[in-house]
């Protein structure tokens, strides 16, 4: 008899989305890892098949970064989207 790791335990939707946060939260600022990516695969696993509703168009971030180096309000809430944050609070509800 061959029993499967899959078949052990069932399929855990807040699981696979708190490992998800858990990934992003590590990765987010590796200059190693495809920013872009790794955001559209995190918005997929809470919005499946809306992600490009919620990422910017290439020319949205072309004028986003623009906008960064003239100051103002669009430099500050970049800076603070940047920073890295603590652990989301299903992650800490997961890990008790």
């Amino acid at each position: 008899m061959r029993i499967e790791p899959d078949q052990l335990l069932p399929k855990n939707d807040a699981l696979e989305k708190a490992l998800g946060m858990d990934f992003f939260l590590t990765f987010r600022n590796d200059p190693f890892i495809n920013q872009e990516i790794i955001r559209k695969d995190t918005v997929e696993l809470f919005k499946k098949g809306a992600s490009s509703k919620y990422l910017l168009s290439p020319q949205e971030r072309t004028q986003m970064q623009a906008g960064q180096t003239g100051g103002g309000e669009t430099t500050g809430a970049i800076e603070r989207a940047a920073r890295p944050a603590g652990e989301g609070r299903l992650v800490s509800l997961l890990r008790g």
